[in-house]
């Protein structure tokens, strides 16, 4: 076993286990916040568009329709943000899910694997010691042995683990990556905006100072604010460290060590198969030679007759 490097096995599933118990928590629950502030903020400035502030001779019909213009194009830019992390966030949840079930799949049946062919060689040593001779040996069944070492059932498994090495790479991880750089350049721009929506037009912009700010728009600012305290690193972090771990366990290595376990356990048994057949064979014309020497009996065969016949 260890000639044929199947003791990288049990590190290999070591890895595997660590990397599904990541993929099986997925990016946590970060995307889910800011999509929950995200939709607290659009409801907030629906509001302001609907009462954009107090009905006093300043917030004349004018400057209502200002507030409102300039609140939709930023609604409006926050609703492709929210779609976009949501976006991401559901691509994010299918392919954790998508690897976790992978791997679930190609440790247990690694794993099995493993066990079957690592166990051969106590197994033939155990069968040894139960043959006195080769009437021992006629009963002997090989059948489990055989199919211990047919490995071909974990080559699907393995190759969808190299596959999912560049589903989780830059195909994945460039579009999240642009949509929380857009998330947090939205952020830090996003409250100059919204004052400059409130902002009282010309020619009145010069009571600007001492007029109170308008509810809807420190409403609209705290949703923001609520928003930039989730801190959405880690899902970046996740998938940067999922993608490093499956890079480290290399499938190719795993189907050489197995394959060269294989053919040697394979070989073994097909020695043992070809004494057994030979066992057999002697078992069957010792049979036959009895079978013969009673019919001879029976026939009361004299001994003139005997040797006429041979």
């Amino acid at each position: 076993a260890d000639e044929s490097g199947i003791g990288n096995i049990d590190k290999f599933l070591d890895e595997l286990n660590n990397i599904n118990e990541k993929a099986k928590n997925g990016p946590g629950d970060a995307l889910d916040k800011a999509m929950a502030c995200l939709d607290n903020l659009k409801d907030s400035m629906k509001n302001a568009m609907d009462n954009p502030a107090p009905g006093d001779a300043i917030c004349a019909m004018w400057y209502q329709e200002a507030i409102k213009s300039k609140l939709k194009a930023l609604s409006d830019e926050t609703e492709n943000i929210a779609q976009s992390v949501k976006s991401q966030s559901t691509e994010i949840g299918l392919a954790f899910r998508n690897l976790s079930g992978t791997l679930t799949q190609a440790t247990d049946g690694l794993a099995t694997t493993t066990k079957n062919l690592t166990s051969l060689p106590n197994e033939v040593t155990a069968i040894s010691e139960t043959v006195s001779d080769a009437g021992d040996m006629v009963k002997i069944d090989t059948a489990h042995l055989e199919q211990a070492c047919d490995i071909s059932g974990i080559d699907k498994p393995l190759d969808e683990i190299a596959s999912l090495k560049k589903k989780l790479g830059p195909t994945l991880a460039d579009p999240v990556n642009e949509s929380l750089e857009n998330l947090a350049i939205f952020i830090f721009s996003a409250p100059d905006k919204i004052k400059e929506a409130f902002q009282i037009p010309k020619p009145l912009c010069c009571i600007q100072a001492v007029v109170p700010s308008p509810q809807p728009m420190q409403d609209i600012l705290d949703k923001i604010e609520l928003l930039s305290a989730i801190n959405v690193t880690p899902v970046t972090e996740i998938i940067t460290k999922t993608q490093d771990s499956l890079e480290g366990a290399d499938v190719e290595v795993v189907k050489r060590s197995i394959a060269s376990f294989s053919v040697k356990a394979k070989a073994k048994i097909d020695d043992l198969s070809k004494a057994i057949d030979t066992a057999k064979k002697g078992a069957e014309a010792e049979k036959k030679a009895e079978e013969l020497a009673a019919k001879l009996k029976a026939s009361s065969v004299s001994s003139k007759s005997l040797r006429k016949f041979f």
